[in-house]
């Protein structure tokens, strides 16, 4: 047991940690359609318009962000004139939602490159660092919590509703995209394959549930726990003292595919569809997998007149009342597959868009929507959005591309306002990089595409 809440706390520290660096919409992104070699990310028929690519370590693509239920200012409160903050709980519990989560994801592109070839398509190779996470709370869980368990006499208090899924890996992966035109129209259609290489996971059992009963008389806990199982992999190996060589490379692997496409319907209107990350890793090297028996006890409260380590005492006394079961049994899970369906109204060199933008994690599916305006100014193409993300107001985003010669640059955020003060904020989220691209793949508007289909 006690390594069970160490690693329960250590999984959350780490979710906590990156909260400030994570999300997952990219609307604003998206907008921006085939301008950049990171667009492939989100549709795989975005390719650029350039005959060669490369994108250069780390500087050419970095995504953080973070979508939340609440921030840090609707729970903490700095006292005026002293360096300390208070906990403003009922405040917290008031403005909480029923059911709140926090949504996490990052990409760091270490390379990527890609070639255009005539009448053969486009080729895309990349290898990415990434990092996803979910975390679904309950507001009764917070309530339970803050206000005790005498606000709960004589009722049950039900939880099966928390989820925690965290997934660290990096993917190798090729792409290809190719044009053909049906009934005269242009439609892209694009693959990316790519192997996984995982590195860090923990996620709980989607069947959990914990039950708490408070008896009248004596407020004494009736606890109860169905399927309360926990899995890691990656965790321990810091104390083997191997993580360099675990991290370079293990036995932790997977599959995944991104499936995109876009269509001009005329000439004045395209529609554009992306489905992300369909695959999952089995996780087989330093895996340890928590389980506690099916278990209903009675928990009588502490003596700690005399105890100086509460939280040891507490440990103690949980490990003394509950069998839990450690292995190393090998598992496989998913990495939060995501889609975008988008159209787009083309009026000389306005284009008005709408995005559809859906995310699954930890067990939940997150809609957003938004609305753009991208024009494009000669070497640079720019796309103002409002959007509304999950669980957040509406948001002002915008996302910027800049060609000088074969140096481009480019900026993307959901949220630009939410940028200003972190601590205020529920959703922050920005992309930017630099690349290399060389020559103009866009055939003359005059000129059909190689392959055609008539329907």
């Amino acid at each position: 047991m006690k390594n069970l809440s160490l690693k329960i706390l250590l999984s959350a520290l780490l979710l906590s940690a990156i909260q400030s660096l994570q999300a997952q919409n990219d609307i604003a992104f998206y907008s921006l359609g085939d301008a950049t070699p990171q667009s492939l990310s989100l549709n795989a028929a975005f390719h650029p318009n350039s005959r060669f690519y490369i994108s250069l370590p780390v500087i050419s693509g970095f995504h953080i962000g973070v979508n939340n239920g609440f921030s840090y200012s609707d729970l903490f409160q700095k006292v005026p004139g002293e360096d300390a903050v208070t906990v403003e709980g009922d405040k917290f519990l008031k403005n909480l939602k029923n059911r709140s989560y926090l949504n996490m994801t990052s990409n760091i592109s270490l390379l990527q490159a890609g070639v255009t070839l005539p009448a053969v398509g486009s080729f895309s190779f990349f290898v990415n660092e990434r990092i996803s996470g979910g975390f679904t709370y309950p507001k009764k869980t917070f309530e339970f919590i803050w206000e005790g368990n005498g606000a709960f006499v004589d009722q049950d208090f039900v939880e099966d509703e928390t989820r925690v899924q965290f997934n660290h890996f990096r993917e190798f992966g090729l792409g290809f995209a190719k044009s053909f035109n049906i009934s005269d129209r242009p439609l892209t259609a694009g693959i990316r394959l790519k192997m996984l290489q995982g590195i860090f996971n923990a996620e709980s059992d989607k069947d959990f549930e914990l039950n708490i009963a408070t008896q009248q008389d004596r407020f004494f806990l009736d606890i109860t726990t169905q399927n309360p199982e926990f899995r890691t992999a990656g965790f321990d190996v810091f104390d083997n003292g191997d993580e360099g060589s675990y991290i370079a490379g293990n036995a932790n692997k997977g599959f995944a595919v991104d499936l995109g496409g876009t269509y001009s319907v005329n000439e004045n209107i395209d529609v554009s569809l992306a489905i992300n990350d369909l695959g999952s890793i089995t996780w087989k090297e330093h895996v340890k997998n928590y389980t506690v028996t099916n278990t209903s006890i009675t928990f009588e409260g502490l003596d700690i007149s005399d105890l100086e380590d509460f939280g040891e005492a507490l440990i103690d006394t949980l490990e003394s009342k509950f069998n839990d079961e450690t292995n190393t049994e090998s598992y496989t899970s998913g990495i939060s597959p995501r889609s975008f369906v988008g159209g787009s109204y083309l009026l000389g060199n306005n284009r008005l868009s709408l995005t559809l933008s859906n995310y699954f994690q930890a067990g939940r599916t997150q809609t957003g929507i938004g609305a753009a305006y991208t024009r494009k100014f000669g070497p640079i193409k720019v796309s103002g959005t409002l959007s509304k993300l999950p669980q957040q107001i509406i948001s002002v985003g915008g996302a910027f591309s800049l060609d000088l010669g074969a140096y481009q640059m480019y900026f993307a955020s959901d949220n630009l306002f939410g940028l200003s003060d972190l601590t205020k904020t529920q959703n922050a989220s920005f992309r930017f990089g630099m690349n290399l691209v060389f020559g103009s793949s866009k055939e003359p508007k005059s000129k059909k595409s190689d392959v055609e289909i008539k329907i």
